[in-house]
């Protein structure tokens, strides 16, 4: 096992000044620490002191996540501080901007707070590189919350998408529609990949005008998409939008234009946001449990921290359930 000793006789330094880069002390200059946590990379040090860290009740966490403003990124953070802080963890949370270049930018930022660990919620497929490339990042518990996480470098809790839209089809298919289209925006292509999918298994063809896609988000890109798929001779019948948000501004546009829902248009979202329940029709949608989530992301991350030694990966995907509603209603 690498130790102070291997970092400071391959840089010709002393072992003080190699354990006060390590742990960031005031004292080291900028280029020091960098070579330092630079070669501990490179030989693959692991700092002892994240054995001790079960009784500081002031460890540090990092969150890394896109942003707060929709409910799904919202719920996941407050249940994943809030696990964390039960455990007598504080939670720092960073948010991207879905960025990689911001992933990257607050990787280094928390490992130079010298956190504990690193929750990292991100809709890359392959966040390894970016790990790989922040000196230190490597040694650091993370665990990775990704919908379309494809990696197996690091502990994953995913959530299988494909299953959900599988439910949704089944269902939409079962009360007797032919005519799909989808709405949504550059952050759900698998959700429409998985559609074409299982519409083609039905043998039904998800036609091209009824696919539409904006560079906007959540209401207004719903609202956007459904005022030009309402123009359309003749109108599809059942009608998935990449999240519950989406479905929100679909749902307005349906109504300006003295269609019923789901007389006219059968509508479902994604997520299952809390306010799909109080819709004038209640939303259909998909829950993808974001409380298991953050129970299982937690206590991964927890046992990495209190057992630093541990060296294989833990992979998980979260089964979604489809919660039908009025808005997927009839056509028996």
């Amino acid at each position: 096992m690498a130790t102070l000793m291997d970092i400071a006789a391959a840089l010709d330094l002393n072992k003080t000044t190699v354990s006060k880069a390590l742990n960031n002390s005031s004292d080291i200059s900028r280029e020091t620490k960098e070579r330092v946590l630079a070669e501990a990379e490179r030989i693959g040090y692991v700092k002892h002191r994240r054995k001790r860290v079960q009784s500081d009740q002031n460890a540090l966490i990092g969150i890394i996540c896109p942003e707060i403003v929709s409910y799904y990124y919202a719920q996941l953070v407050t249940s994943l501080s809030a696990c964390l802080q039960k455990k007598g963890f504080t939670t720092l949370v960073l948010l991207s901007a879905f960025s990689p270049e911001m992933e990257k930018k607050h990787l280094e930022q928390l490992i130079k707070l010298n956190v504990s660990g690193i929750i990292m919620i991100t809709e890359q497929t392959n966040v390894a590189p970016t790990i790989h490339s922040v000196p230190g990042a490597k040694n650091t518990p993370t665990v990775i919350m990704g919908l379309n996480y494809e990696s197996r470098e690091h502990d994953v809790i995913s959530v299988d998408e494909e299953y959900g839209i599988r439910s949704i089809v089944e269902h939409l298919v079962s009360k007797g529609h032919r005519r799909f289209a989808f709405l949504g925006d550059d952050l759900v292509g698998n959700r429409l990949k998985y559609l074409r999918r299982y519409l083609e298994q039905k043998g039904i063809e998800l036609k091209d005008e009824y696919v539409i896609l904006s560079d906007k988000r959540n209401g207004e890109c719903g609202y956007e998409c459904m005022q030009r798929l309402l123009a359309l001779d003749p109108r599809p019948t059942a009608v998935l939008t990449g999240y519950d948000t989406i479905a929100l501004g679909a749902y307005r546009a349906i109504t300006e234009h003295g269609l019923r829902v789901p007389e006219d248009i059968a509508l479902a979202g994604f997520d299952d946001a809390d306010f799909c329940e109080f819709l004038p029709q209640s939303l259909t949608s998909v829950n993808c449990d974001p409380e298991a989530q953050c129970r299982v992301a937690a206590a991964i991350l927890l046992s990495r921290i209190h057992e630093p030694g541990e060296k294989f990966t833990q992979v998980a995907a979260i089964t979604p359930r489809l919660m039908v509603r009025e808005s997927t209603a009839g056509r028996d």
